[in-house]
């Protein structure tokens, strides 16, 4: 229920928004009324309309790609794990990118942006496979430049050591991985154990929290360190929870 709200809310504010002619810069130029009904066929994560319709809101969604758009070169390759239903993918070649592939572990996720990369008439290349380590196969001969992981490597026990080593071997000399990360402040936050959308019901109808892998800026670059990166970038995210967007560059 309180998806649809949401969704709801987001589909009037947005169609204001445009009625009234304000630039549409970090949301989808497609048609607001396709996406539910392309997300709810394929079986894909309701999720992703709020997320689509609201990506104006979006803190660290908004600070990966404006830093994207301002030091990356439109040819350069962009790998996104944990893609989702590719709306990041095809934000990013609505801007003019065009060598942009992706991968999630969810079919449902990969046939939506599928389905809305072609709404958008954008082309990205998305494909089902498990975890945050993009597969050699799908790279091709060259190497990747962007490394992109928005609202994913948090959401279980994640090794950011060893990702970050497998990562490297990815990226060509000098390459980036972009990343939000939710700071380990959060842990002084009441009620953090549980679930965000929870906090305002009873305690024993709490669901355990979403944002399970916390780091602090400072120990992300101590670890970025030893794993043959600098850490370059620390951009805004969202208050609550407190998170941050990393930008880590490799080092030869």
């Amino acid at each position: 229920m309180l998806h649809r709200i949401k969704n709801r809310a987001a589909y009037q504010v947005a169609s204001v928004r445009r009625s009234l002619g304000f630039p549409p810069y970090h949301e989808l130029n497609i048609p607001f009324g396709a996406v539910e009904s392309i997300v709810r066929s394929t079986g894909a994560e309701p999720w992703f309309v709020w997320a689509i319709q609201n990506r104006r809101t979006r803190g660290e969604t908004n600070s990966a790609m404006d830093w994207i758009v301002e030091h990356i070169a439109k040819d350069k390759l962009i790998f996104e794990v944990g893609c989702g239903c590719g709306a990041n993918l095809i934000w990013l070649a609505q801007r003019g990118y065009h060598n942009l592939v992706g991968t999630d572990r969810s079919s449902a996720a990969i046939s939506a942006a599928t389905q809305l990369a072609d709404l958008a008439q954008q082309t990205i290349s998305v494909h089902v496979a498990d975890g945050f380590v993009p597969p050699e196969k799908l790279i091709g001969v060259g190497k990747i430049a962007v490394l992109l992981a928005i609202d994913c490597i948090y959401l279980a026990q994640f090794d950011l050591i060893q990702h970050l080593r497998l990562w490297r071997d990815r990226l060509a000399p000098g390459g980036c991985v972009i990343f939000d990360m939710v700071d380990q402040s959060f842990d002084r936050f009441p009620n953090n154990q549980y679930m965000t959308d929870d906090w305002g019901l009873p305690e024993e109808k709490r669901r355990s929290t979403q944002y399970v892998t916390r780091i602090s800026p400072d120990e992300l670059k101590r670890k970025a360190a030893k794993t043959g990166f600098e850490m370059i970038g620390k951009l805004p995210g969202t208050e609550v929870p407190p998170r941050y967007v990393a930008v880590l560059q490799r080092v030869d």
